[in-house]
């Protein structure tokens, strides 16, 4: 179970009760809306229209509601739904994951919510500095995994993320050793630009025999457009373009909002 942010508002509505009602129904993501930042940016409505669960935050959303004919019981703090689903977990012994914040807070917060629900078990905990998603990830089932996570990065840097994909293809003439000196520059970019916040790369395996030419693959990950653009102009980018030089046969770059 993944929540974002649980502690902005939610659905009055016990986790106990509201997982009875959902006999074998489990919550991917949870997504508090106070309704400005879903305004301003499409890619985040619809990232909340299609959450499995919408946590109205404010008493504008409510009102809004009503005026739709789409009436709610209410509005309730988010940190009573966070507790009432950490009470809901203790009961079972559940392991909980906290991700996000300055160091040292998820790790206070995690011992005050075992101390209160004795039975709750903290599987982990790790600030929300960090420039690779997926070493998280590693973190948490290194941990021995865990049944609900609450990821409290900021809306909407906790639900969408931005891929820049680029895929090269290499001249006949290009030499192994060429070759290898671009994988090493282009590995480097990550500890060279905090911007890029996830990484991974390979070569070809397909059998489909589509790949047109290309055989490498880097995947970066990042948190804006702005970053991204910030990312082309880097002087660290711009040296790999040189050390790439005209040793590519082909080159394809796709950028994609995640949904």
């Amino acid at each position: 179970m993944l929540l974002g942010n649980v502690a902005a508002g939610v659905l009055p509505l016990s986790a106990e009760r509201y997982r009875t009602e959902q006999a074998g129904c489990q919550i991917r993501k949870a997504i508090p809306v106070a309704g400005t930042v879903a305004d301003r940016d499409p890619e985040f409505m619809g990232i909340v229209n299609h959450a499995a669960l919408v946590l109205p935050d404010g008493i504008g959303i409510i009102y809004a509601a009503k005026i739709l004919g789409e009436g709610l019981p209410g509005r309730v703090p988010g940190i009573e739904f966070a507790e009432e689903l950490c009470a809901a977990m203790a009961k079972e012994n559940m392991r909980l994951y906290l991700l996000g914040a300055k160091p040292g807070v998820a790790e206070k917060a995690g011992a005050n919510l075992c101390a209160k629900y004795p039975g709750l078990v903290l599987a982990g905990t790790h600030d929300g500095y960090f420039s690779d998603p997926q070493k998280v990830v590693y973190s948490i089932n290194a941990a021995g995994g865990a049944d609900v996570v609450f990821v409290c990065l900021g809306a909407p840097k906790q639900e969408k993320l931005l891929r820049h994909v680029v895929m090269f293809g290499f001249k006949p003439e290009v030499s192994a050793q060429q070759i290898k000196e671009v994988e090493e520059a282009f590995c480097a970019l990550p500890s060279q630009i905090d911007l890029i916040k996830g990484y991974e790369w390979g070569t070809d395996c397909s059998p489909e025999g589509l790949q047109q030419g290309l055989t490498h693959c880097f995947f970066l990950t990042f948190h804006s457009d702005a970053d991204r653009d910030a990312y082309l102009i880097h002087p660290a980018h711009k040296a790999f373009g040189k050390v790439l030089g005209d040793k590519a046969s082909a080159v394809t770059v796709v950028d994609y909002w995640t949904k």
